[in-house]
């Protein structure tokens, strides 16, 4: 048993009978009583979003979550194929599980943490920040200020992002995950 007071972003709990993981927390102290919880939640199994509040007493069963290290290979239509490094084993899971953007982050031949629930796949851990090379940008020109200080740019797994004006064509840059926003330069091309 979990207390809510406990949950913590990534924790993962069984609520109304359904399996959820927290992806946003706070505790809120009230005054004259006790405090409040509020998140937000994703169903594992339904990917359904929500914000819930619960009591700081409230008690949640946890889920047993199995982690597994996975090659991924490469995306087959609607599937993503994964090969487990030990057993050279190869697996089809559904690109619906972690989302189409989530999905293109995926490098070839890069290891993955996999979560499993009972078999089924329920999530990818992607880490919270990539390396990729900027594929196309148009150039910047010194004294280019006026306004944003961004342009747009395409990275080499085609996702458009913004980037400083002094970003050019074969930089390659990190990106927040999350965000799918620029964070910082890496190296010159």
């Amino acid at each position: 048993m979990i207390l809510s007071q406990n949950l913590r972003n990534g924790t993962t709990f069984i609520y109304q009978n359904e399996p959820w993981v927290v992806l946003k927390y706070s505790h809120i102290k009230m005054a004259r009583s006790d405090a409040i919880i509020k998140v937000k939640i994703k169903n594992i199994k339904t990917n359904v979003i929500k914000e819930a509040s619960y009591n700081s007493s409230e008690k949640f069963d946890e889920v047993v979550l199995e982690n597994v290290n996975m090659q991924y290979l490469y995306k087959d239509g609607d599937n993503l194929i994964f090969m487990n490094p030990d057993t050279f084993e190869q697996s089809a899971y559904n690109l619906e599980v972690i989302g189409d953007q989530r999905a293109s982050l995926l490098k070839e031949g890069e290891i993955y943490q996999l979560k499993f629930i009972e078999s089924t796949l329920v999530d990818v851990l992607i880490p919270k920040t990539m390396s990729f090379v900027i594929k196309y940008t148009e150039p910047g020109f010194k004294g280019d200020t006026s306004g944003t200080t961004q342009k747009s740019a395409i990275l080499e797994n085609d996702i458009e992002i913004q980037v400083p004006l002094f970003i050019n064509i074969g930089d390659t840059v990190n990106i927040n995950t999350d965000t799918i926003m620029y964070k910082d330069r890496v190296s010159k091309a």
